[in-house]
């Protein structure tokens, strides 16, 4: 059994000193300041999107024929590709909804918007350039706004996780 002498020198090594303290307390006080932001970031992105995503879906889902003429104008559109837009963005819009209460776990709906922003601004905007479209430039301003919103409210290091990049994961996982 240890003596209480022994203990206080073992409590000693294992503690750090007052200004690892310090500098821990600030790093704490610092992560909890940002928690906090990304937290109020997200919760604005998802009622963002519960009122114009799901606003969206809903009227393509229950007027496609209007749905499809106030948010796309003079393009054609197959209703089953109508349905299927109005399907998802309505079940983003629902997500949202959830993601106010408790946003973090719904982080990958952020992540998925801002992924989809970007592939459109890389690869349907310069179709639209070179067909000369109307709305093109509008289009991928907007987009990119509202894409580098999402990508901002996006808790990326809570989901790609941490133990993915580091030795940890190597050591469990050898090629």
């Amino acid at each position: 059994m240890d003596t209480p002498m022994q203990r206080e020198g073992q409590v000693a090594r294992v503690l750090p000193g007052p200004a690892t303290w310090r500098s821990a307390a600030v790093t704490s006080a610092i992560a909890a300041l940002e928690s906090r932001r990304q937290t109020r970031w997200m919760r604005g992105v998802f009622a963002a999107n519960a009122v114009v995503a799901g606003g969206s879906g809903l009227l393509l889902l229950l007027a496609p024929t209007t749905g499809g003429h106030v948010l796309f104008g003079r393009a054609r559109r197959e209703p089953f590709v109508t349905a299927t837009l109005g399907s998802v963005w309505l079940g983003i819009g629902l997500l949202s909804a959830l993601g106010l209460r408790n946003p973090r776990p719904l982080g990958s709906v952020l992540a998925l918007q801002a992924l989809s922003e970007g592939t459109w601004l890389a690869t349907v905007f310069p179709r639209m350039v070179r067909a000369r479209e109307e709305r093109a430039l509008a289009l991928a301003g907007l987009l990119a706004a509202w894409g580098l919103a999402t990508a901002r409210a996006t808790p990326w290091r809570e989901l790609l996780g941490r133990p993915l990049f580091s030795g940890q994961w190597r050591a469990r996982h050898p090629c």
